[in-house]
């Protein structure tokens, strides 16, 4: 007997609530430009029909480097239709890279904006099977009266990538299927409730799984998607009257922080915060707010979120997702599985998941539960280095310099040593104001003199990424102080 088939949950939407809001996009001046169901639904038609006449067929890969966030959105959605992958890129990559990520990823098309000048040269260096596809404007007089069901022909099929370096910086293409966004969104919305009257901020790049993840717990929900104007400071963005859900990583809050800014003047009800360690001052602010705050784990390969909990000082995450398993392995590496975990990492034309033969995904993540079932992250495994014959983890160093007064966001490195084989280096955010020597001094009360980093350097702006490459970070740190590059 077969199963129901599944339903492209927009085209659902745009059938039972076609005038509900969809796209909320907000601009720099004037009032937000507002799209219903049924609009967008006739919008990623007219995609999935220009891919179709290109030429796209079901399987083929297209790799996409747009700055436009509601395009994505409607090509993500048009791929779930058509049966293709869509690869958001980071915009800011230069050329030669996004050049190079065309032929890693096996690209069949190249989309862009519809403005954007190819030079000659790029043309000439597009691998000869792929496709350079300038995306055409919308028809807004053109919305469908008949909305088809639209089933889903393979929900289990690749359809998006995210690329993810690791700890090694080389990227690597994670395949994710329908089953597996609907699953991770599932799993969300039980924990964060999610209505169709809500709205949840965009406020994630699409080329992470974080933003993507946002995309299809609104979609199946039927709630709004709330897009920033470019370059919108957050505390604007969050005044909007139609949001009540937001995502955010620790630098976004810290600058509400700094501001002092007050969230009874919004209608945010929930605050999703994860992607890196969060200060303690930071916990203690967000903890006065009126918004429900949640602190979460997650990774690329489980599709977002694995764990949340509420707010708590002590950064524990009480609550498994549904669509998860977790187990702490002898070693303490975090293992997960379930419905959520990725298809795969695609390499030279396949996709290979890498479980053990319980099915387990090895994290590299380091953890512990205590006898509530309560998660502590304590480090990740690829991040550790030897320094005199001392194992030595960042992340240990890193939370204690997070609770020095001044200090946001901190990162240590190794660098390569004559004498001790390794030795741990600091970037810390802000740095000006910071005295190293008094701040040396706190560390020495706190912490084994080995591990006292042997230098603190300002952190850089990572414009391309959420949080900064540590590799990166290394060959800074050996670059100031004039050493090589640790080997790791």
């Amino acid at each position: 007997m077969s199963s129901e088939p599944i339903l492209c949950p927009l085209a659902r939407h745009a059938a039972d609530q076609s005038d509900s809001i969809a796209l909320v996009v907000r601009q720099p001046q004037g009032p937000p430009v507002l799209h219903t169901y049924r609009q967008l639904h006739s919008q990623v038609e007219q995609y999935r029909n220009w891919l179709e006449q290109q030429g796209i067929r079901p399987g083929q890969h297209l790799l996409v480097r747009l700055e436009d966030p509601t395009a994505i959105i409607r090509l993500l959605i048009a791929a779930l239709r058509l049966g293709c992958v869509l690869i958001p890129i980071n915009p800011a990559f230069p050329y030669a890279q996004q050049l190079e990520l065309l032929d890693r990823c096996d690209a069949d098309g190249w989309i862009t904006a519809p403005t954007q000048e190819i030079k000659t040269l790029s043309r000439a260096l597009i691998p000869q099977d792929c496709r350079w596809l300038a995306l055409p404007e919308l028809d807004d007089d053109i919305c469908r009266i008949q909305i088809p069901s639209l089933a889903i022909q393979d929900p289990n099929a690749p359809l998006s990538g995210v690329l993810t370096s690791g700890s090694t910086g080389q990227p690597k293409l994670a395949l994710h299927s329908f089953n597996n966004h609907r699953a991770s969104a599932q799993g969300s919305c039980s924990l964060i409730p999610l209505q169709p009257e809500d709205g949840w901020a965009m406020t994630l790049p699409l080329y992470h799984i974080s933003g993507q993840a946002i995309v299809f717990r609104t979609l199946l929900a039927g709630a709004s998607l709330i897009i920033p104007a470019p370059n919108e400071p957050l505390s604007q963005l969050i005044l909007e009257q139609r949001l009540t859900h937001l995502s955010a990583v620790t630098t976004q809050l810290l600058r509400l922080q700094q501001h002092l800014f007050d969230f009874q003047h919004s209608r945010l009800r929930h605050l999703l915060l994860g992607g890196s360690a969060i200060p303690a001052s930071l916990l203690g602010w967000l903890g006065q707010q009126t918004p429900q705050c949640w602190i979460s784990y997650g990774l690329t390969e489980m599709s977002s979120q694995v764990m949340t909990g509420p707010l708590s000082l002590s950064g524990q995450l009480a609550q498994r997702l549904q669509h998860c398993q977790l187990q702490i392995a002898d070693d303490h590496e975090i293992l997960v599985k379930g419905d959520a975990l990725f298809l795969g990492y695609y390499h030279n034309g396949c996709c290979h998941c890498p479980v053990d033969a319980d099915g387990w995904f090895h994290t590299r993540d380091l953890g512990r539960l205590d006898a509530q079932q309560r998660l502590s992250i304590t480090g990740r495994r690829d991040n550790q280095f030897i320094s005199g014959g001392e194992n030595i983890q960042p992340e240990l160093i890193e939370r204690t310099l997070s609770s020095y007064p001044g200090v946001d966001v901190c990162y240590v490195v190794p660098v390569d040593d004559a004498c001790y084989g390794q030795r741990p280096v600091a970037f810390i955010s802000p740095h000006a104001g910071i005295d190293t020597a008094t701040l040396r001094l706190w560390l020495r009360q706190r912490l084994p003199s080995y591990v006292i980093p042997i230098d603190y350097l300002s952190l850089p702006e990572s414009p391309t990424t959420l949080k900064p490459s540590r590799p990166e970070l290394m060959r800074i740190a050996a670059q100031r102080l004039s050493l090589k590059p640790a080997t790791r």
